[in-house]
């Protein structure tokens, strides 16, 4: 038997693998040969950056401001130091947490809930033991601003939790609207850009802790990810935070300093800088003899907000795109996800090509943002996929002609959205391979019928010899540009245009790509 090869598939609701003392990795915490982190991954090369002078003289002020900007372009992450929150609050926010984690279950479970909007959180994974691989975590979330407000729903023990995390929230937020006017002033927007809109932005923090994993390099406290936000603050106890660089499609782990807060580029900040500025991907790994515990603290604009590339930054050579698009293909693997991508992206097929696992990065026109999610086999993978779901503008579902259990299973997907999508997120069937006519086994007509009973609209494409491929994106865009020019529109803004070209980024190895 291989190592972390055990049996054990679940844990019971409340009780994580760390809690019941395995001394080894159940299969299902246990992530894809090819995607698991290393013992010794190479230190990311992360600009380390003193915020003294940040509220100086304009000459030291630009100075830094300069030096945000380029962070934010480069790799869309950094790490600052005098800050301006104290150590002891730094200190006091960490040795809470733990205390949190460290109480009895039944103290802790008061706070579970399967309702991801609950303003206090506690849970396990992504999705409280519902994702089908578990990642190796327990987290309490909860919002902080305006803290008076929120506060009071936060746990009441351990007994000093609300002040020493409020301390660090309140730090926080501060540091954040610094950062955030620095950036729009990077941007040649002025540091007021988005203050007004900021004021009344929302703050969470989720308190995440990473007990100590028997087997590290078998799982993942958190699956690579981008933040859906502005901005993204972390203070962590130790390692185990790791970048993906875009250059090579590496993991790069980042270094700790002690009293060195981490910064992170959210999703909105890319959309206003039109794409100049990265939002960083990131995940987090695992170590065998210590608690790590990490608090994020993510910065955003509010819920009825949208964000919007600055007009300002819109010029022949950058033109604008509306919005950033997520796209998300879904389906069982096999069925072609990652061909139908290749094909209308670089109008190329390949035999050989490699499913992946994970999230490929598609700049469409430098403005769009597509996802695809491909299971490459390992259907225990397929609700691992919950957290990308959330906020995505469209998702088409896939399925093989060839393979009536492919067919059969978009049942399963479309309920998946259901679930963890939002409402009117926009969907569209496409029964892929529909060149092979001798081996098809699906026919159009039963396809048909059973989409339009359930009103979605559906296409049959061929990523080998191109049929419909460009059709199934267009169609796409055109049914998520009318449902958004159809909203009501921000401040008397003109209709959306949107236009298509894409390019892929370097399909490198890597847990994104490969």
């Amino acid at each position: 038997m291989e190592d972390g090869e055990e049996s054990s598939n679940s844990c019971p609701m409340g009780e994580t693998a760390q809690d019941m003392g395995l001394g080894y990795v159940p299969k299902c915490y246990m992530i894809p040969t090819s995607h698991r982190p290393s013992l010794n991954p190479e230190n990311a090369n992360v600009a380390l950056i003193n915020l003294t002078g940040l509220q100086g003289s304009s000459l030291k002020r630009s100075m830094i401001v300069k030096d945000i900007g380029d962070a934010c372009r480069r790799n869309g992450f950094f790490q600052v130091i005098n800050h301006g929150i104290d150590q002891s609050v730094l200190d006091g926010a960490l040795s809470s947490a733990l205390e949190f984690f460290s109480m009895p279950t039944g103290e802790k479970m008061k706070f579970m809930s399967k309702d991801v909007h609950n303003p206090v959180r506690y849970g396990m994974s992504l999705k409280d033991g519902e994702d089908k691989i578990q990642f190796w975590r327990v987290f309490l979330k909860h919002y902080a601003h305006p803290l008076e407000e929120w506060v009071k729903s936060w746990p009441e023990k351990p007994p000093s939790y609300r002040e020493k995390m409020g301390n660090y929230a309140v730090g926080g937020r501060k540091l954040a609207m610094e950062i955030m006017s620095a950036i729009t002033e990077s941007l040649g927007l002025g540091s007021t850009y988005l203050s007004p809109k900021m004021d009344e932005g929302m703050q969470v923090v989720t308190v995440n802790c990473y007990p100590p994993c028997p087997q590290p390099v078998l799982a993942l406290g958190l699956p690579p990810h981008s933040d859906y936000s502005c901005l993204t603050i972390i203070l962590q106890s130790t390692t185990g935070l790791e970048i993906l660089n875009k250059e090579d499609m590496t993991w790069r782990a980042v270094p700790d300093l002690k009293g060195a807060l981490q910064i992170h580029v959210g999703d909105h900040i890319e959309v206003l800088s039109n794409g100049a500025y990265k939002s960083v991907v990131h995940r987090a790994t695992l170590n065998k003899n210590r608690t790590r515990i990490s608090i994020a603290s993510l910065h955003s604009l509010g819920m009825d907000e949208k964000m919007e590339t600055a007009k300002e930054l819109v010029n022949q050579q950058n033109p604008k795109g509306d919005y950033l698009f997520k796209l998300l293909l879904i389906g069982d693997s096999g069925v072609g996800k990652s061909c139908l991508l290749l094909r209308f992206a670089d109008d190329s097929y390949l035999d050989s090509y490699i499913s992946t696992i994970g999230v490929d990065f598609v700049s469409i026109n430098i403005k769009y943002l597509w996802f695809e999610w491909d299971t490459a086999g390992q259907e225990r993978f397929r609700t691992i996929t919950s957290s990308y779901y959330r906020g995505a503008h469209g998702i088409i579902i896939v399925y093989d002609v060839t393979d009536q259990e492919s067919f059969n299973n978009v049942k399963q997907w479309l309920n998946e959205i259901d679930r963890y999508a939002s409402e009117n997120v926009n969907k569209l069937l496409v029964g892929n391979k529909c060149d092979l006519t001798d081996n098809r086994v699906v026919s159009y007509d039963t396809a048909k019928e059973f989409a339009d009973g359930i009103g979605i609209p559906f296409m049959e494409t061929s990523a080998k010899d191109a049929t419909n491929v460009e059709q199934a994106f267009m169609a796409m865009a055109a049914d998520i540009k009318n449902r958004m020019a159809s909203q009501p529109a921000m401040h008397n803004a003109r209709p959306p245009t949107v236009q298509i070209r894409g390019q892929p980024v370097d399909q490198k190895s890597g847990c994104c790509s490969s």
